[in-house]
């Protein structure tokens, strides 16, 4: 017997990634250029340089801070180097692993085994070798629902709070997290708690899940005296999501990060991510004001394509087709072999765990159920490619162990069923 579970998922999840960290990595010295990559490391650099939340000397708006702040405490902490990026993510991937697993063991008695599932998960293990903020956002994802079902069950304010701290921390890092406090009010009136308790939970989460991001909008404000600004990339990647070029994008299985960088789907006005590193705040405030304006005259005139497109994006989390998230990646048909064998069973029985507690009317169901809807229908509004549904695939892993568990149950009563209708055909034919 394990005595101590979670220490073994921990560790199993780390040593994984870190071991497709040798593989993988790439060992060049430089950092890449003119990506979001370099972005985010010239970020991190600004703010360890002194020069606060800027590129190159230029405060920035573009970029959401939490993850640009976390790779400058890895590099204060170990150095400018891959290999610590790899060091540290793998690491938060383990703290993931942990939490899953807790999250598992709330449905069943070998729920633990779910953290075990996410420490071999190849898909989300390679991103922790990667520049983006998806290691960060799946521990802050998973951890924030932890603590909301923790509350659930104990109704203690401090589970409530902590959640609500690891939601703002969060929306800092990838406002689709929004979804999760969201969810837990829905959560809250679909089992009908008295109104008192809703409002006053409600207004708990309200005032804790904002305080950060209120910050960060105050900090924009002095810059700017514009209000309210959290980060303009969300209004870049709308116009990157609804234009004339992504539906045939999403059906040939390419990049959304193409669009207006390929000849074959030019845009007007043709704004990179780039671009708002290259200029002021006022002039970023200017370029994301166009990327707005291009969505809203489009979207009203276009409705059939907005929605055939839509349906494209709602199949990716319903199924499991593979859609990149860059033009060039590292070992890209490898990605998409262990892709395409690995995310099919996680996306079935997760959607099976997902239907089964709302059947069983389990009263966490409710909330992991609105937890994932609403993941799903943000996603569909917004852009979309397989990194962003690695959060969804890890709490779909926390499901698996109880829906393994429900389908082998269900097996055994079918046979015990058929055994006794045997046994009785049996009687009946010898009576007569």
């Amino acid at each position: 017997m394990i005595k101590n579970k979670y220490f073994v998922v921990f560790i199993v999840a780390v040593l994984v990634r870190l071991i497709l960290s040798v593989l993988f990595i790439n060992i060049s010295p430089e950092w890449p250029t003119g990506s979001s990559k370099a972005h985010r490391i010239g970020l991190a650099e600004g703010i360890l340089s002194g020069e606060g939340f800027s590129y190159n000397g230029i405060p920035n708006l573009y970029q959401t801070p939490v993850y640009p702040f976390f790779l400058a405490i890895i590099f204060a902490t170990l150095g400018n180097h891959w290999w610590s990026i790899a060091l540290f993510q793998s690491i938060l991937e383990g703290i993931s692993g942990v939490f899953i697993a807790k999250i598992g063991s709330r449905f069943s008695k070998r729920g633990w085994l779910a953290g075990m599932i996410y420490a071999f998960y190849p898909y989300a293990a390679m991103h922790s070798r990667s520049i983006f903020d998806t290691s960060l956002f799946v521990a802050l994802f998973v951890m924030a629902i932890y603590y909301y079902v923790m509350f659930m069950d104990t109704h203690q304010i401090l589970d409530l709070i902590l959640a609500s701290l690891l939601t703002s921390l969060g929306i800092l890092n990838r406002p689709s997290i929004a979804v999760v406090p969201i969810a837990f009010v829905c959560y809250m009136l679909l089992i009908r708690y008295n109104w008192r308790m809703i409002l006053y939970c409600t207004l708990v989460c309200f005032v804790v899940t904002s305080s950060i991001p209120c910050l960060w909008i105050l900090r924009n404000y002095n810059l700017t005296k514009k209000f309210p600004i959290l980060a303009l990339g969300g209004q870049h990647w709308m116009w990157h999501a609804h234009n004339e070029h992504i539906l045939n994008v999403l059906r040939r299985n390419e990049s959304p990060d193409i669009i207006g960088r390929d000849p074959r789907y030019p845009m007007t006005p043709n704004i990179k991510v780039s671009d708002f590193f290259t200029v002021g705040p006022l002039e970023q405030i200017e370029r994301s004001k166009l990327c707005a304006d291009s969505v809203k005259s489009w979207v009203p005139n276009h409705k059939y394509e907005v929605l055939k497109y839509s349906l494209l994006k709602l199949k990716l989390f319903l199924m499991w087709e593979y859609v990149p998230g860059a033009i060039d990646q590292s070992h890209q048909s490898l990605r998409l072999l262990i892709y395409k064998i690995i995310n099919a069973p996680v996306t079935i029985l997760g959607w099976l765990g997902v239907m089964i507690l709302l059947l069983k009317r389990n009263k966490f169901g409710y909330f992991i159920a609105c937890v994932t809807i609403g993941f799903v229908m943000i996603h569909v509004i917004s852009i979309v490619t397989s990194r962003h549904k690695i959060p969804l695939d890890a709490l779909f892993c926390a499901l698996i162990p109880f829906s393994i568990h429900y389908l082998y149950s269900a097996i055994l009563k079918l046979r015990q069923a058929n055994s006794y209708l045997s046994a009785h055909n049996c009687e009946m034919i010898d009576s007569q």
